[in-house]
Order: C-alpha cells, then sequence, then structure tokens
C-alpha cells in the first residue's frame, strides 16, 4: 500500500484529506477527524510522489524506502570518507567500506529500506535528511560558509516536515554552527549572521508542519494523533517515566531462541507496563555490537593525543544530537526497532571514529577484520530475519517481502520445520492469493491458494477461497 501515493492523489484533487476510507483502501495508522481520513506523517516525502506523477509514473512506497535508504547510506559513506581523509589518513579504506556496510545492513536501516510498509517510508527519509545536515556541517566544521551552513539547516528543516522527533538535531548543529564560526572568526556579528542562515531553514521547515497543521486541525500543534482510534486518553505520546522500561528493550533485552519461526524472536523485555509494545526491539547492542566501538572516540572529547579541534567539534555535535535524539526515542510511547534510526547515525558515526582511533594503520586492521565481518555477517542476518518476521501481523505488508517468504518457507521447513513455520507461510500464501485474486490475476492467484491448503488443511477460510481461485481460473 503507497501511503504517500495515497496522499499524492489527495493533494492532486486539490485535498489535504485522503480519497479513501477503510472500507475501500486498508488504512491503517491514518486519523479520522470530521468524517474523513487523513494522513498521519510529515509531508515533505509526498513531493518525490507527485514529481512521480507528474511524468506518468507511481512511486510505490516501497521503492520510495529503497531510494531513502540508499542515499542514506551515501551519505553515510561519504561523511566517513571525508572523516577518514581529514583526519585518519593512515587508517585503510576498508574501515570506510566495512562501516558504511555495518550502517546500511546492520542496523534498522535494513529493516526501512526492505519492509516498506506503513510509515517506514518517513523514518528512511527522515534519516537521509539527518544525514545530509551532518555531511554539510562537515564543511561547516573546515570553512563555515553561508552556503555551507544553508544546507545544514535545510537538511534538518525536511527532517522537521517528515519526523517531527527529528527536530531534536536543530540544538545540537546549532550550538555546533555558532562554535564553529565563533573559533574562525572570534566575531559575535559574524555568529550571529551564521545562526540566522542556519535557523531560517530550520524554522521554515517548523512553520510548514505547524500551516500543515492547522489547514486539517484548527491547531498548528495538533499532530492530530489523539483523533486516532486506538488512542487512549491520559497516556501521552512523550513520558519521562517510560525511559527505564524503553533502555531494557533497546539495549538489555535478549532475543528468544527457537526451533520454529521466527527463529530468533525480538521481543523486549516483558513486562510492558509503560510502553505499548516491544515490537521487534531487543538489545540493539547484541545486534549491532559495533556501537560499542563509539566508547573509544573518548579521547575526542577529552582532546587528548593532540585531537585536531575541529574534529572534536564534530564529535560533540554526534554525541549531543544523538543523544537528544534517542531521550526523544526514550520517552516515546511505543517500542519498535525501526524507531531506533532516528537516532542510531550519530553513534555508527562515534563508532566509526572511536574504531579509526584504536585501530590506526593496515596492519591493525588486518588482524581487526578477522573478527569484524563475522560480527558484520551476524549484524546483518539479524536484522534481515526482521523484515520477515511481523510481516504479516503489521499492515500493511509488502507484497515482495511476502512473496520472498512463502518461496523461502519450503526450504525452512527442510531445515527447521515447525507448526508456526506452517500456520505463516500459510497465512502468507493465503493474503498474497487474496491480493492476486482482486487484481483478477485468478491464474497467478491459485497456486498461492493451493500452497495456503498444503501448509494448513484445517482452514475452511482457505478452502474457500481456493475454491473461489479455482471457478474463476477455469479449472
Amino acid at each position: 500500500m503507497g501511503y504517500y501515493d495515497l496522499f499524492a492523489q489527495a493533494l492532486l484533487a486539490g485535498q489535504l484529506h485522503l480519497l479513501y476510507t477503510p472500507e475501500q483502501v486498508n488504512l491503517v495508522d491514518m486519523i479520522p477527524y470530521q468524517d474523513v481520513w487523513h494522513f498521519n506523517w510529515g509531508p515533505f516525502p509526498v513531493l518525490f510522489h507527485l514529481v512521480a506523477r507528474q511524468f506518468g509514473a507511481t512511486l510505490s512506497d516501497r521503492v520510495a524506502c529503497l531510494a531513502a535508504g540508499t542515499v542514506s547510506a551515501w551519505f553515510f559513506l561519504s561523511i566517513c570518507a571525508e572523516l577518514r581523509h581529514r583526519y585518519f589518513p593512515v587508517s585503510p579504506k576498508l574501515l570506510v567500506l566495512w562501516f558504511a556496510l555495518a550502517f546500511a545492513l546492520g542496523t534498522p536501516a535494513l529493516l526501512t529500506a526492505c519492509r516498506g510498509t506503513v510509515y517506514s517510508e518517513s523514518i528512511g527519509f527522515g534519516v537521509a535528511a539527518i544525514l545530509f545536515s551532518l555531511w554539510s556541517f562537515l564543511g561547516v566544521v573546515r570553512k563555515p560558509s553561508p552556503a555551507q551552513i544553508a544546507l545544514c539547516g535545510l537538511g534538518v528543516g525536511l527532517a522537521i516536515l517528515t519526523r517531527i522527533t527529528l527536530s531534536v538535531y536543530a540544538f545540537a548543529l546549532f550550538i555546533g554552527i555558532g562554535a564553529a564560526v565563533w573559533n574562525m572568526r572570534h566575531e559575535t556579528k559574524a555568529t550571529v549572521f551564521a545562526l540566522i542562515v542556519f535557523s531560517a531553514p530550520v524554522l521554515t521547515g517548523g512553520f510548514a508542519q505547524a500551516a500543515f497543521n492547522q489547514a486539517r486541525f484548527g491547531s498548528p500543534f495538533d499532530f492530530g494523533n489523539r483523533y486516532k482510534p486506538e488512542h487512549t486518553p491520559g497516556y501521552p505520546l512523550l513520558s519521562l517515566p517510560r525511559v527505564p522500561e524503553t533502555v531494557r528493550h533497546y539495549f538489555l533485552a535478549l532475543p528468544q531462541v527457537s526451533s520454529d519461526f521466527p527463529y530468533l524472536d525480538h521481543v523486549g523485555w516483558p513486562p510492558v507496563d509503560k510502553v505499548r509494545r516491544a515490537e521487534a526491539a531487543s538489545s540493539l547492542i547484541l545486534a549491532s555490537p559495533f556501537l560499542l566501538f563509539a566508547a573509544f572516540a573518548a579521547p575526542l572529547f577529552r582532546g587528548k593525543n593532540g585531537t585536531d579541534p575541529e574534529l572534536r567539534l564534530y564529535a560533540w555535535v554526534l554525541l549531543g544530537g544523538g543523544l537528544l535524539s534517542l531521550l526523544a526515542m526514550l520517552t516515546f510511547g511505543a517500542v519498535s526497532r525501526r524507531y531506533a534510526q532516528d537516532f542510531l547515525p550519530p553513534f555508527v558515526l562515534l563508532a566509526f571514529l572511536g574504531s579509526a582511533l584504536k585501530i590506526g594503520g593496515a596492519d591493525s586492521w588486518r588482524r581487526w577484520a578477522m573478527a569484524a565481518w563475522p560480527v558484520l555477517i551476524v549484524s546483518t542476518l539479524l536484522h534481515m530475519q526482521i523484515v520477515f518476521y511481523q510481516s504479516f501481523h503489521t499492515p500493511t505488508p509488502d507484497l515482495n517481502v511476502i512473496k520472498t517468504f512463502v518461496a523461502l518457507a519450503p526450504l525452512a521447513q527442510s531445515v527447521a520445520p515447525g507448526p508456526r513455520l506452517n500456520e505463516e507461510a500459510s497465512v502468507a500464501a493465503n493474503d498474497l492469493g487474496t491480493v492476486l485474486l482482486n487484481q483478477r490475476r485468478f491464474g497467478e492467484a491459485l497456486p498461492y491458494f493451493e500452497k495456503a491448503a498444503e501448509w494448513n488443511p484445517g482452514s475452511d477460510r482457505i478452502k474457500r477461497n481456493l475454491s473461489t481461485a479455482r471457478r474463476l481460473a477455469g479449472q
């Protein structure tokens, strides 16, 4: 389901509410208000869908998620390559590649890029915008030109128009830009001018989001969450008492290993008292252990070992932005691994800096690589599994994920069979067959219903669907 594309259709029709209702399309997390349904997330990514429609094409959420993930990985790679070039020239280039892969495959970036469901697109574009700001800030610490400062602010402004929680990065970058210009010029006037240049696009993004809220709900600070059917009065969106419980989910919880699907279950740390759910949220440290290398960046903050002041300032901004974003996520009303992508990029960059400090040259890298590559492979597999797990319980499912799951199910059954695997595979095959049936692709739908009936022969619903598909396919 292309949620941003549905919103693009509405905008082209001259309205801010959607053209569809839940009776027509499976709308999830949309906002009912005054008898119409509204889009739930920041509007910035819809621009790409509008551009595609001007050329007669439709940009699906899945393709947009892959594009956002690719752009995010490119900015991350560019930042690491520039950091190495400036401050760690003796470190191996493979270190840059390894951390780019670690960011792309060993963090929730993999989930948001491959799942393409519900609001993964807003997460993906939000991360891309923040990485664009951090990439621009690299130019600011070296030579704070108005153009670089404006680009840095633009990234934050676009992030605010995508995910309002990312606005916390503005505070760290605001202080960082002020410090960079002051260190270079030692002039109050120049520093104030730079902060105005940075703030202009940030405030523009904030005012645009406020205007978007005003036009829909009659208030610039109303994001519509209280109108959602699942809203619980007295359950605030952000709350400090949730922090200890969310820390357990994100950093301490052990995954559960099983002989049946899901073989590695990410359930967080029950019981869940103050946070709504712990969906696929077991320990980031266990799933992305390379984050621990951020601890080796500690000398940067103390100014030891002849640390370049520009690099030290950059590290402080990374730490400040990461901690502020982490705090926002820790107070959030629901826990999920995909949300961690809001605060992970600066910490993975700090892990890169810590590794570059610790590893040094190529000889040390060769020893380090013997452990590094297996860690990356395991981290990737852990996140890849979550791409398929809960695919059919977190609407709306990505059809390509379902097709891949159904195709791999026989192999999984031959290696580690179990009733849960058969049940999930039958649900996936039946869902896929139903979609194809609704698209009047009767011949393509039939094999999926046959597989579903084979895996779950006791289901009356699957039997009815199979009979219908055979009749429509002329069999």
